[in-house]
């Protein structure tokens, strides 16, 4: 069945608060990842155009034709897209498509975030949806993407949290960092409703200024007045979507972890698809998935409380991606951090693994991602590790795989290094690095 797939990256219930244009700009490149899952059959919704130099990279890779007329952008794309209601459902997607194959009633949908705009154009488009799509047409992925709602999930499954509250005002604020500050020295506040590392801000009685998760850090004396603190810290942290933050002992050595699932709804479990540990420095920018990255033992406990929680979500409706977060700490505790009812940095990942390496790629190959690299411009990187026999050999089924290009407008761009062991994708890895033509 044809599908049409939308790459509505960077939605309002996924960023409840403003965010800068350069965070705009990478989520446009990360909705370029989608193109992977794009047959001659599709069409995808994108914010901007992908190059030609990327899409032909794309179709040779995997053996495609995907044509650029295949590619819807709605109006006011190419500058900053928010996938708003409006933006989706105001008639020019609709005509666009229209246009380009007539009707496409009955079409599978692959969105990136089955939040309730994608439902409302699903229903005027006459797609097909889950047997949940209630649910959803409820805002039920949108919950999923909410800190206050997960930690209400995972409480309720028995999952293991850091110690953590609840904080809807400036007083709950300071008690709640009154009394979870004395456990590491560090907390972390949250925003309820945000997405990479934004919102986050670490309070902190160390000199220390990164930490990872974060990207803003605020050192407080042993005797700071934690209530004046938190009546300063509050006008920053609960903005527009965001009544709420979630306050958290903040454990720094931690490392931390991620599983995504595919959730099939109630009554059946739901399918992992990837795992691995995140790369942060200080927020996310890649990923080390499979191949030993952490124990067998630790990799078995951490997956076996995430699906907890992929199944507490299938059984309230939810269908689709869902991904979560979780940190190993020092201590070789395991603990759930965070809920997302959508695709992740992995998904596009695993779809263009199992098509390169087979459905049982983890089994038998290790990877190594890295975001916003640095290039003087996709071609002359192209040449670079053509040159230097790294991009990747399908007889081998070894090398580096470009998993998004946004040159003109990040100049940046995203890669997999594809190995048997994850010692031999590190060192990949670093010589890609090496080898790339990079942007000064």
């Amino acid at each position: 069945m044809p599908k049409l797939i939308l790459a509505n990256v960077d939605g309002l219930a996924m960023s409840g608060s403003p965010r800068d244009e350069e965070d705009y700009r990478y989520s446009a490149m990360a909705a370029e990842r989608l193109l992977v899952m794009v047959t001659e059959e599709d069409l995808i919704v994108l914010p901007q155009q992908p190059s030609p130099a990327f899409l032909a990279y794309t179709n040779a890779l995997l053996g495609r034709s995907v044509s650029d007329k295949q590619v819807i952008v709605p109006a006011g794309g190419n500058d900053g897209l928010i996938w708003s209601h409006q933006a989706l459902n105001d008639g020019d997607v609709r005509r666009q498509i229209e246009r380009r194959v007539g009707s496409v009633q009955g079409w599978d949908l692959v969105a990136f975030f089955l939040d309730r705009p994608a439902i409302t154009l699903a229903d005027t488009l006459g797609l097909r949806l889950p047997a949940t799509a209630g649910y959803l047409r409820s805002g039920g992925a949108e919950s999923l993407n909410s800190k206050v709602v997960f930690r209400e999930i995972a409480a309720a499954s028995g999952a293991p949290l850091a110690p953590g509250r609840i904080a809807a005002n400036p007083a709950e604020l300071a008690d709640a960092m009154v009394e979870l500050l004395p456990a590491t020295g560090h907390v972390i506040i949250k925003q309820d409703i945000n997405l990479g590392g934004v919102g986050n801000t670490v309070v902190t009685r160390s000199e220390r200024r990164d930490f990872a998760g974060s990207r803003s850090t605020l050192r407080v004396d042993d005797d700071a007045d934690l209530p004046a603190v938190a009546a300063r810290l509050w006008p920053s942290v609960a903005i527009g979507l965001n009544t709420r933050v979630v306050v958290e002992s903040y454990f720094p050595d931690a490392r931390p972890l991620c599983c995504e699932f595919f959730v099939h709804g109630p009554g059946r479990a739901p399918d992992l698809l990837n795992f691995g540990e995140m790369r942060m420095a200080p927020v996310f920018v890649g990923l080390e998935l499979h191949g030993g990255t952490v124990s067998d033992v630790d990799s078995a406990m951490m997956v076996a409380q995430c699906a907890q929680i992929a199944r507490a979500a299938g059984e309230r409706g939810f269908y689709g991606y869902l991904n979560v977060d979780s940190l190993l700490t020092a201590g070789g505790d395991v603990m759930l951090s965070e809920i997302n009812g959508r695709m992740g940095g992995c998904t596009h990942i695993d779809v263009l693994c199992r098509a390169l390496l087979g459905p049982r790629y983890a089994r038998t190959h290790a990877l190594v991602t890295r975001n916003r690299v640095r290039v003087s411009s996709f071609s002359e990187a192209l040449r670079a590790l053509a040159d230097a026999g790294l991009l990747f050999d399908h007889g081998r089924t070894e090398g580096i795989v470009f998993a998004a290009e946004a040159v003109a407008s990040t100049g940046t761009v995203e890669y997999i290094a594809i190995a048997r062991t994850l010692a031999d994708a590190r060192r990949l890895a670093a010589a890609t690095d090496a080898a790339l033509p990079l942007a000064h």
